[in-house]
């Protein structure tokens, strides 16, 4: 898939994020047979990677689906108890709520989806003989001529479904599953209890 390559290198730095939030240990949706970084490169890359579509992704972006097995860091509340105690939090301080419940364990899951949109890559520069570049001409097409060219890039990549963000605002405290459910949770965070 060309947008893996172009954000490979084109986005280095938001693809190194990406890509190390999904090892094995991370703290949401992971892949705990992947310990290393090449080994989730490899495995994206390698992928049959299929149009895939969800509600939850956004107008102008594109998904794909891949058999990369995994886990979710998100649990249906109707699984659960109803007496479950689940914490409000806003964890990104907008005003909005998450839904948060302890757990031993993740949710495994067989596939991955990769969400997929617009970006602006740099194009090369010419460089004259010595390897400076060459007052500033691009190579190829520039299209707005600003030295940028859109192309798709990987904005993300994890194992199950996309979550639409909340939009249910409120005070942080402990509810149950039931209350949680009847204010409009439907998902939960899962946050396994440390061990220390």
């Amino acid at each position: 898939m060309n947008a893996i390559m172009m954000t490979m290198f084109g986005m280095p730095e938001h693809f190194v994020r990406i890509v190390e939030q999904r090892l094995a240990g991370g703290a949401g949706s992971r892949y705990p047979q992947f310990e290393a970084f090449d080994e989730v490169v490899k495995a994206i890359e390698n992928a049959a990677w299929e149009t895939y579509s969800h509600p939850a992704i956004h107008q102008g972006c594109l998904a794909f689906k891949a058999m990369i097995p995994g886990e979710v860091g998100m649990i249906s509340l109707s699984t659960l108890a109803q007496d479950t105690k689940v914490r409000l939090v806003d964890f990104k301080n907008t005003g909005f709520l998450s839904a948060v419940v302890e757990s031993d364990k993740f949710v495994p899951v067989d596939y991955t989806i990769m969400i997929v949109g617009k970006a602006d890559f740099p194009l090369p520069r010419a460089h004259d003989s010595r390897g400076r570049p060459n007052r500033g001409r691009v190579i190829g097409h520039d299209p707005f001529g600003n030295g940028l060219v859109p192309k798709n890039a990987v904005y993300t990549f994890h194992p199950g479904d996309p979550v639409t963000p909340s939009q249910i605002e409120g005070k942080e405290r402990t509810v149950t599953v039931k209350e949680a459910m009847e204010m409009g949770f439907g998902l939960a965070k899962i946050e396994i209890p440390s061990t220390d």
